[in-house]
């Protein structure tokens, strides 16, 4: 997987030459970019370096999408598995599985307001 960082200059995520890669998402700083992969796993590496942080597995089949939400603080998974979990990305830790559906989760995203009133 290459990205296009800093002036255009690609970069290599260590880790992430098999499996295959179908979605990419930066944090709302940009200092960190989660994948989502055919392999039922989500990693999560830094956007300066490159370099693994951590890895979120437990997906029963691909990871089509994945979202960080505003604070960066969590990180939110579509899978084929008819589940959508919620992660720890600082340490790849599932927080809480989203079950129910009945159908494959191919989308998932965070409300981006940073401040929730009532």
């Amino acid at each position: 997987l290459y990205l296009h960082l800093h002036l255009h200059l690609p970069m290599s995520l260590h880790g992430s030459v098999y499996p295959e890669v179908l979605d990419v998402t930066f944090n709302a700083i940009g200092s960190e970019v989660a994948t989502a992969s055919a392999d039922g796993t989500s990693r999560i590496y830094d956007a300066k370096t490159g370099r693994l942080k951590s890895k979120c597995e437990g997906h029963e089949g691909e990871i089509s999408k994945v979202a960080y939400n505003y604070q960066g603080t969590r990180v939110l998974t579509a899978g084929i598995d008819k589940t959508a979990r919620l992660w720890d990305p600082t340490n790849g830790e599932c927080m809480q599985i989203l079950r129910g559906h009945t159908e494959e989760c191919i989308q998932c995203i965070f409300n981006f307001t940073p401040f929730c009133t009532k």
